[in-house]
């Protein structure tokens, strides 16, 4: 479950409650004074369960998509999304292409003779 700060206007004390995303609007009471306090806004940057399909702008691709749509944007561009293989793949990927690369290099320098 997420932690909520909450603080208190009326005696500025800051506290954390631990709760559900579905009680996330309820209010608190403050366990110094008992006035209702106001919940602040996430030092994470997570504001709610519906934000995982939200749009932003992807630095990598250089424009603006939802995670869904930058996969199939990067797929059509031929890049590998980091962090979603292991290193393993990566680098037997790499290896079988610099082969491929290598090999028609080779067959080109051939045909020019």
């Amino acid at each position: 479950m997420p932690t909520y700060e909450y603080l208190c206007e009326p005696c500025v004390h800051r506290w954390d409650v631990i709760k559900r995303m579905a009680d996330s609007q309820t209010a608190e009471a403050c366990p110094e004074c008992g006035v209702p306090g106001h919940k602040l806004p996430s030092r994470f940057g997570f504001t709610g369960a519906g934000d995982w399909n939200r749009q932003e702008f992807n630095h990598g691709l250089g424009c603006v998509a939802t995670p869904k749509q930058a996969e199939k944007i990067a797929a059509e561009r031929g890049l590998i999304p980091i962090g979603n293989e292991s290193p393993e793949k990566l680098h037997a990927k790499s290896d079988k292409d610099r082969a491929e690369r290598r090999e028609q290099r080779y067959a080109d320098a051939a045909n020019l003779k």
